[in-house]
């Protein structure tokens, strides 16, 4: 979407170091149309010590979108490995979020069998 942070999950037990050797899930679906994500993004100015923002476009000090709040969440409870939904399965997976600035954080879960 129109934020500086990104998701991914794993099947199996990851750390930030090895997660990028192998794909992110596809948690999904693919077939299903995009929601509207903006181009050319330049900038954030964040208000202090909030998570609202203006977003500006490369090279325009005018915004695109203005007191936009950064609360990126995401729920899944499968995956879309070939165009079709299926449960995760038992096992040990891995969800690495980034930033634009480097952070990164990483969490583990199990599904029980």
């Amino acid at each position: 979407m129109n934020y500086p942070v990104g998701l991914a999950f794993f099947q199996g037990d990851f750390t930030s170091y090895n997660a990028s050797s192998v794909t992110p899930l596809r948690i999904y679906d693919p077939m299903t149309a995009c929601p509207m994500i903006l181009l050319n993004i330049g900038s954030y100015q964040f208000q202090p010590s909030s998570d609202v923002t203006n977003v500006l476009s490369n090279g325009s000090p005018t915004p695109v979108l203005t007191d936009f709040r950064i609360d990126p969440s995401a729920i899944a409870s499968g995956y879309w490995p070939n165009n079709q939904e299926v449960d995760f399965a038992p096992g040990v997976y891995t969800v690495v979020a980034g930033d634009e600035w480097g952070a990164l954080a990483v969490l583990h879960f199990t599904v029980a069998g």
